[in-house]
């Protein structure tokens, strides 16, 4: 509303404002502000600055300050206020002053609220973003947050609720993804976007004949460790996973079709976590809605919360045996009940692999939130990316565990490096 009657005025002219508010700084904000008579927080400005600065320099640029004084949902008023060339007058410096003064103090009272809300014993980030996300669809549409705001009898306006996605939503397609969400309503300390590395392996090259010692000090020694010990850690649950989908392939009667008519069973084409909840029910193993949910998300090649049949193979299929599994010929007639397809014996192997599948998922959630805790993941990237290209290859991975000792086979650092591959590119 303060944007709408700001940019209303006619002499309002939002190029010449951000020159005569102090060009995008915390500081020139806070002179601009003090001259007008308003008293703002230089930390209350700079998480102002922080909030809309897309360049992440500590400034806003001239396109940033726009986003801070224009307003968002009338477009025809926004154009018209851009297209305006007239010199600033000096009686609208006031009302500019006490618009930055409304937006830094709506930061400090979300600061503080994101403090209460991290400080609670029984908050977690994945929780507080699945209660939101209650279509598991893997990011927050305008239509689950409104619905779930609602439900705690806030009922917004579309307009408000796309304001909200919009200060959030940071790569524009208007919806939050996890790390949106988690970022949005974390305090700060948790570093859930991080730069670039593109970006700033080109601003800031190294040379390429660096040691490799040089570039592990980069980061403290035992930050470094921690994080070889946690990935250590998840390839070891990896090749548990591998040797028992190994174990169920020798399977004769084991097929990727049968197992994938047992999950989608209302023949929908795709599996959902509920079609995951109900299989592992019928074959009795414990399981938390949330890490199936990870499971889910993680081989949902489409990131739409459904695991399509070639997303299955990837989840149940080893190399060794992908040709005799996929040469074998699936039951004619699908059976009525959903395990009929499979021996005792090899029902008893498919709930152990689920059952790993499931630790796995957790355990690299918990390898999440263990190197997000005051770890600064841009400069951990940064330390095993010897070459400096803004990628980490196997060879890298493997270099790194083997100067602190750790011995791996390339297909361990293969399945490392396939976990965190979104795009398949094997780095």
């Amino acid at each position: 509303r303060s944007r709408q009657v700001l940019s209303s005025n006619l002499y309002f002219n939002p190029r010449e404002a951000f020159e005569v508010s102090g060009f995008g700084t915390a500081k020139g904000l806070q002179v601009f502000l003090r001259d007008e008579g308003v008293s703002a927080k230089l930390d209350s400005l700079q998480m102002l600055v922080s909030q809309y600065d897309s360049q992440e320099e500590g400034a806003l640029t001239r396109d940033d300050f726009m986003q801070l004084v224009l307003p968002s949902e009338d477009i025809a008023l926004r154009e018209e206020a851009l297209l305006r060339n007239n010199v600033f007058p000096s009686a609208l410096r006031l009302p500019l002053a006490e618009h930055i003064f409304l937006e830094a103090s709506c930061q400090d009272q979300l600061a503080i609220l994101k403090k209460e809300l991290n400080m609670r014993y029984d908050f977690n980030f994945l929780d507080a973003f699945r209660a939101v996300d209650q279509y598991r669809l893997n990011f927050v549409t305008p239509i689950a947050l409104t619905e779930f705001l609602r439900k705690f009898g806030y009922d917004l306006s579309d307009q408000d609720i796309d304001a909200i996605i919009r200060r959030i939503d940071t790569d524009g397609d208007t919806r939050l993804s996890y790390a949106e969400f988690s970022e949005g309503i974390s305090t700060g300390e948790q570093r859930w976007v991080v730069k670039s590395p593109q970006k700033s392996f080109k601003e800031n090259s190294v040379s390429r004949s660096s040691s490799v010692r040089a570039k592990l000090f980069t980061l403290k020694d035992e930050v470094l460790q921690k994080a070889i010990q946690a990935f250590n850690t998840q390839i070891l649950i990896e090749k548990e996973v591998e040797e028992a989908r190994e174990d169920l392939g020798e399977q004769p009667d084991f097929t990727t079709v049968d197992l994938f008519r047992a999950l989608d069973v209302d023949n929908k084409g795709f599996v959902t976590a509920n079609d995951i909840e109900e299989l592992l029910s019928e074959l009795q193993v414990s399981f938390l809605p949330d890490d199936v949910y990870l499971l889910v998300r993680q081989y949902s090649s489409v990131q739409d919360s459904r695991v399509r049949f070639s997303d299955l193979e990837r989840m149940w299929v080893p190399k060794q045996y992908k040709n005799a599994i996929l040469s074998r010929s699936p039951l004619r007639v699908p059976p009525l009940y959903p395990l009929e397809a499979f021996s005792a014996l090899t029902v008893k192997k498919i709930a152990l692999v689920f059952s790993l599948l499931l630790r796995a998922e957790r355990r690299a959630e918990d390898i999440r939130h263990s190197l997000l805790d005051g770890t600064n993941l841009y400069d951990l990237f940064q330390s095993i990316n010897l070459s400096s290209d803004g990628y980490i290859s196997s060879e890298e991975f493997l270099r790194i565990f083997r100067d602190y000792g750790i011995n791996l086979s390339p297909r361990d650092i293969e399945k490392l490096v396939e976990r965190y591959d979104k795009n398949m590119d094997k780095r």
